[in-house]
């Protein structure tokens, strides 16, 4: 779940890491349901999640 992995966004941050270098808000939506999340996709993340909320978790 998403949820668990936001409440570690700000270690990178305290150990020195300036920036995320790519980051593609196209693919920050859950995927549809039933689909093989096994294979990376272009149009979906692959994690349970709200749409927005790695953009949302990683702004701070």
């Amino acid at each position: 779940m998403l949820s668990g992995r936001c409440a570690r966004a700000g270690k990178p941050v305290r150990e020195g890491v300036g920036a995320l270098s790519m980051w593609a808000a196209f693919r920050d939506r859950p995927c549809a349901e039933g689909e093989d999340l096994t294979v990376a996709d272009d149009a979906c993340s692959g994690v349970a999640q709200e749409p927005g909320a790695f953009a949302e978790a990683l702004n701070g």
